[in-house]
């Protein structure tokens, strides 16, 4: 049995929501929120961490010397349309955010992966921007971009924090990149790495180039990579993600452990796809020393039969799953109390049907703090971000969910076979 000393009453409520969310993240719409983000507090040793609206940030290792609470809201293009009618070309706002705190230097570049709102197509060519929103200004960023078509996502490299974004020019207009004061640095020196990797396995073969442009004279010296790979026909390359979740109330562990690993094939064109349900069980408890109310025993009781689908796409030596989209899940989760004076509480009962869930999360017996019956909606039922993977049997991906005083660690497992049809 582990113990902790905290307050009754508020700890009480918040374990059965952390928990609670950890299950469905995303899987309720009433979970989802654009715009205006929560604060995540991210250390010296980095991570990727996602955000409530969608964006998800990157931090290498060294890129901050101390803990940090970074916040990454988006920025409306109708705000921002008349910023870039300031252009000498036609421009029209894609995607904006805003970076806080503003201002702050980052030792090392981060990432940030912003999703392309659902009304706004890539039509032209789109260049990184930074904007003055108080001046009503905007200058081009000498920093990589990158666009995904396949996922609708552009990802930014960044060296500070400010409000960034892309803009579009229309197809036909594209400039000179020498033509333009802001990437005419592009021009000047540059430093090209060659790699060359091959992986065989029976009689499959794969061979790989990945190319690495840097550009010297420019402000960050950034980087610009290209992949290109090729495999053996009438081979199988697949393999399958194992789940694992902890729980961490106040040093307290809490396991979800989860069985039967999902299964995905890659196909001949680099394509991802598969699905299963992994079968997850909460059989663990807790105690809690409240100064009033004493010593109080939380136990947490699941069995949950959960469908996974898998997508993503294999590019060069390097499998990029898109985030895994619960489809259903069946079971029940509950938790309950044993409280001095008041004997066994139920904490949470909630029933799962395929595609929907009902029940009760409550801090006394007999006045539930929220009754829920709602659909889980597939579209936003994303239980951990974007994962990518080396081709190496038992890689493994970290995510980190925190809420409150509580941390959710998820740890994903690759397996992966390659061999002929």
């Amino acid at each position: 049995m582990k113990k902790v000393t905290t307050k009754f009453r508020r700890k009480y409520a918040w374990i059965g929501v952390l928990v609670f969310a950890t299950l469905l993240a995303s899987s309720c719409s009433w979970f989802t929120n654009k715009g205006e983000s929560e604060p995540q507090t991210v250390g010296p040793a980095g991570g990727t961490f996602s955000f409530d609206n969608g964006i998800t940030i990157v931090v290498p290792s060294g890129a901050l010397s101390e803990e940090t609470s970074l916040q990454v809201n988006q920025v409306e293009n109708s705000s921002v349309s008349s910023i870039l009618d300031q252009s000498v070309m036609s421009m029209r706002p894609l995607v904006f955010f805003e970076a806080l705190p503003d201002g702050m230097q980052l030792e090392e570049p981060i990432e940030v992966v912003v999703p392309l709102p659902d009304d706004v197509e890539v039509e032209g060519w789109p260049v990184h921007l930074e904007l003055d929103l108080e001046n009503e200004t905007f200058t081009y960023a000498p920093t990589g971009l990158q666009y995904d078509p396949e996922n609708r996502e552009i990802t930014f490299i960044l060296d500070h924090f400010s409000p960034h974004g892309a803009g579009e020019v229309p197809d036909g207009e594209v400039p000179n990149e020498c033509d333009i004061p802001a990437t005419a640095c592009r021009c000047g020196w540059i430093r090209v790495e060659y790699e060359f990797q091959d992986y065989a396995s029976d009689d499959c073969e794969g061979v790989s180039e990945d190319i690495s442009v840097q550009f010297m004279d420019c402000p960050g010296q950034p980087t610009e990579h290209v992949r290109e790979s090729e495999l053996s026909e009438r081979c199988t390359w697949q393999g399958s993600l194992d789940f694992d979740v902890l729980m961490i109330i106040e040093g307290q562990e809490i396991h979800m452990n989860c069985s039967d690993p999902i299964p995905f094939k890659v196909a001949e064109g680099g394509d991802i796809s598969g699905s299963g349900t992994m079968h997850c069980v909460i059989n663990d408890s807790i105690e809690i020393i409240d100064p009033e109310a004493g010593s109080i025993t939380v136990t947490f009781d699941s069995v949950l039969d959960m469908t996974q689908a898998l997508s993503g796409s294999l590019e060069g030596f390097e499998l990029k799953f898109d985030p895994p989209i619960t489809e259903s899940i069946v079971g029940y989760f509950k938790a309950e109390a044993t409280v001095p004076e008041l004997g066994n509480v139920v904490v949470m009962d909630m029933e799962f049907g395929g595609d929907n869930v009902s029940g009760e999360l409550g801090i006394l017996e007999g006045f539930p703090l929220l009754t829920v019956s709602t659909s889980i909606d597939s579209d936003d039922a994303e239980m951990v971000p974007a994962m990518n993977f080396k081709l190496l049997d038992g890689e493994t991906f970290e995510y980190i969910y925190t809420e409150e005083e509580a941390t959710a660690i998820f740890t994903v497992t690759l397996h992966l076979t390659v061999g002929k049809e």
